[in-house]
């Protein structure tokens, strides 16, 4: 698969084509610092709510480590068990990912989407 070009790689290109000390490359040469310094300043630190999920999806594990449930059933054991109560859709969106992360699977019977541990 081929890697998609950046937009600071295309600025680059741009650049080449023109003379180092015209009007629009020294624009172009500014566009590109403004991306690059934008794209360097994203910060690699987990938020409280992705801190948080680490900890939801490792007891989402145990829930349903035993049996198939499905979201409905496994939120109502969350909310039963856990101090907080969450909802289906975050439940939904956080098996999805663990779903992802190959921590459960999922298998679908009369259209029913089913969840066990792996």
């Amino acid at each position: 698969m081929e890697k998609k070009m950046t937009y600071s790689q295309a600025l680059e290109n741009a650049i080449a084509k023109f003379d180092e000390g015209s009007e629009v490359a020294e624009r172009l040469i500014a566009l590109k610092a403004s991306i690059d310094k934008k794209n360097s300043s994203h910060s690699k630190v987990m938020t409280k709510t992705q801190k948080q999920n680490v900890g939801i999806k490792a007891h989402l594990a145990e829930i349903c480590k035993e049996k198939q449930m499905t979201a409905t059933e496994i939120t109502k054991c969350y909310n039963a068990l856990a101090d907080d109560e969450i909802t289906i859709q975050r439940v939904s969106a956080l098996l999805k990912q663990m779903v992802d992360e190959n921590i459960v699977k999922r298998e679908f019977v009369n259209k029913r989407a089913w969840f066990q541990a792996v």
